[in-house]
């Protein structure tokens, strides 16, 4: 009986040591999570912490870039508009510098000319064709869509002989060489006229062999000799050498 109640004795001991093992672990358990999550919080909160810093860091980051765009651009939009304003003031000055002594001379210029003559449109107009001096005097073709010859005193304004029709029709393309006027007219006729103001001589004239109805225009070249006479799409060379 006493075995008995000895081993019994010895199981129940086994029992409260055993429960009380278990209680001690839940214990131990439960202090472990709890100090857990205390420490849990406290990172959570650490790491939220930084992340602010870290946010308050990139702001102020953000900020003092856009400060420094913006001081940067005022910087050099002054820094342009003094660039700007000085190379203005520079050419006005150099341009003052520049026209100061032409309108000088312009002033003295205007205080010189004196009109000798004016020839008005019914007693004279060279449409197109162009003019050429020899010596004293013009030498040309009169009227508007005309070619009709003419010799003026250049000093005087007053006609060595007056227009006269020639050999051909239309404006008159005009040049001088050895002693003679060479008349292109429009209508493709080449005359030949001696630069005299003694009078009209027409030494000479022929048709251009170019298609009919061509407006010859272009002026004629002398050059060497030879005379040079351009169409559409024709150069024509005359030998024009005295012989």
């Amino acid at each position: 009986m006493e075995i008995v109640t000895l081993i019994i004795g010895i199981i129940v001991g086994i029992a409260a040591a055993y429960l009380l093992l278990g209680k001690k672990a839940d214990e131990a358990a439960r202090l472990a999570r709890s100090e857990g999550q205390v420490e849990l919080a406290r990172l959570t909160e650490r790491l939220d912490a930084e992340k602010r810093l870290g946010a308050e860091k990139i702001a102020l980051l953000t900020e003092a870039k856009e400060e420094l765009s913006n001081q940067f651009k005022a910087l050099a939009s002054d820094i342009l508009e003094d660039k700007s304003k000085r190379f203005t003031e520079q050419n006005q000055t150099n341009i003052s510098q520049l026209l100061e002594p032409l309108k000088v001379k312009l002033t003295e210029f205007k205080g010189k000319v004196e009109e000798v003559y004016f020839l008005r449109g019914q007693v004279l107009q060279n449409h197109h064709g162009g003019l050429v001096l020899v010596g004293d005097y013009v030498y040309g073709g009169h009227g508007h869509n005309a070619g009709f010859p003419f010799c003026l005193n250049f000093s005087t304004g007053q006609f060595a002989w007056k227009p006269v029709r020639g050999s051909g029709d239309g404006s008159a393309a005009v040049v001088y060489a050895d002693g003679h006027l060479y008349f292109r007219y429009q209508n493709g006729v080449m005359a030949l006229i001696e630069a005299t103001p003694e009078g009209y001589r027409e030494k000479g004239h022929f048709d251009l062999p170019l298609p009919h109805g061509t407006p010859s225009w272009p002026h004629p070249v002398v050059v060497h000799g030879r005379l040079y006479l351009r169409g559409p799409d024709t150069l024509l060379c005359y030998d024009v050498k005295r012989r």
